[in-house]
């Protein structure tokens, strides 16, 4: 009797194109996945920051009502804020009015004002934009264009630190100032804002009819001085110091005999050891935070 046989059947493999097909259709469904977990991680961060701006304008307005004025800073306020949520905040002392600016940590930005709660993508005038900081100058009337309020002379007589349209290096005014001939270190002086104990940059442009010493004299600063020989162009002179007390902040000529007239414009005071830019609220991007020229005002570095 014949035994009946059997043949083995071997599989057939993979080639190498359909092995790159498959590979590429796995790398298609990973990609798709994985711009789809992305498009969600940047939708949550989105409504987190919306939620964040939401609840931080019930914050204010539940402050507003206790105190009858919006916070002043955001120490005062104490907004909600989720992990990596940045605020900006600005708050207008002529009109009472705030703008709130809130930065996630992918540095997008969106903000929110005292006239509309609803979240808006951008930032408030003077914040910067998606991630970009701002700066504030602590000067009240930093370019005198609206008068010589905060600034006293000494030992300059009276009449002898007036408002000038003769030199200005923005706008239309600057301060001018005609020194003593005969006694030295006369000039104008402010008492700079600040808190006692903190470090501020401070600084001012100068231009003098005729090469002289020029110095920043800080009674209120401790162990803080600098001067510089300026002549007939704008010369920037800073100064950083902890500021120790309420006394004056001098701009003062050295030289006498022989002192001339000299003209101060663009005053600026920062918070800290930075030396930035000039900038006001009549600057590109920045805003006052009070009545124009006579508050302090805030904006991105120029």
């Amino acid at each position: 009797m014949a035994c009946s046989g059997y043949k083995k059947v071997l599989g057939r493999g993979f080639t190498i194109v359909e092995l790159l097909v498959v590979i590429v259709v796995i790398g298609i469904l990973v990609t798709i996945v994985a711009v789809s977990y992305s498009g969600l991680t940047r939708d949550a961060r989105l409504v987190a920051l919306k939620t964040d701006l939401s609840s931080s304008a019930s914050q204010l307005e539940l402050y507003a009502w206790k105190n009858n004025s919006y916070p002043s800073n955001l120490e005062e306020a104490e907004l909600p804020a989720s992990e990596g949520t940045i605020y900006q905040y600005r708050y207008n002392t002529s009109d009472y009015s705030y703008c709130l600016t809130a930065v996630n940590a992918v540095n997008e930005s969106w903000f929110l004002d005292s006239v509309n709660s609803a979240p808006r993508k951008g930032a408030c005038t003077g914040h910067g934009v998606d991630g970009a900081g701002s700066i504030t100058n602590l000067a009240p009337n930093p370019s005198f264009e609206g008068s010589t309020v905060y600034w006293g002379e000494f030992g300059v007589g009276a009449g002898n630190v007036t408002r000038s349209t003769n030199r200005a290096r923005t706008g239309v005014y600057s301060l001018r100032v005609i020194p003593s001939n005969s006694v030295p270190w006369t000039g104008v002086g402010i008492t700079a804002p600040g808190v006692n104990g903190k470090t501020y940059t401070i600084s001012a442009y100068i231009w003098s009819a005729l090469t002289q010493r020029i110095a920043f004299s800080p009674d209120g600063f401790a162990d803080s001085w600098t001067w510089a020989d300026i002549g007939p162009s704008w010369h920037r002179l800073y100064m950083t110091g902890v500021r120790a007390n309420d006394l004056p902040l001098y701009i003062r000529a050295i030289t006498s005999p022989g002192a001339s007239e000299y003209y101060i414009d663009d005053f600026m005071i920062v918070e800290g050891s930075s030396q930035p830019m000039y900038g006001d609220g009549s600057s590109p991007g920045w805003a006052w935070n009070g009545t124009p020229n006579n508050s302090t005002s805030v904006g991105p570095e120029l």
